[in-house]
């Protein structure tokens, strides 16, 4: 099975799935390609019709066990997406500062 780099992720999730105003935040993690993807062609569709033609389109490039190249992917419209920033943005200004241990 030929490896999975990002940008050929990025590739087959907008071409292959047809996505429009398509986002991708992906990262590359013991060996496996996850994180966020974006796209207004989301809306009114169910989180596992999104996850199901992710998996057939990597089915479709790499053969069975496709699956096993990439980690979690999670999918956003436009909306749900700013509303997860937001609510990332107000944890992390909410969270104190680590106090650095003494050592010694």
């Amino acid at each position: 099975m030929a490896k999975l780099t990002k940008r050929r992720l990025e590739q087959i999730l907008t071409e292959e799935l047809g996505l429009r105003d398509v986002y991708c935040e992906l990262d590359a993690s013991g060996g496996r390609i996850g994180g966020h993807l974006v796209s207004s062609s989301f809306r009114r569709m169910h989180h596992q019709s999104r996850h199901r033609r992710i998996y057939d389109a990597l089915e479709a490039e790499f053969g069975p066990g496709a699956e096993d190249l990439i980690g979690m992917i999670f999918t956003y419209t436009p909306e749900d997406w700013q509303c997860y920033k937001d609510m990332r943005d107000q944890e992390l200004e909410e969270t104190p500062p680590r106090r650095k241990r003494k050592t010694g």
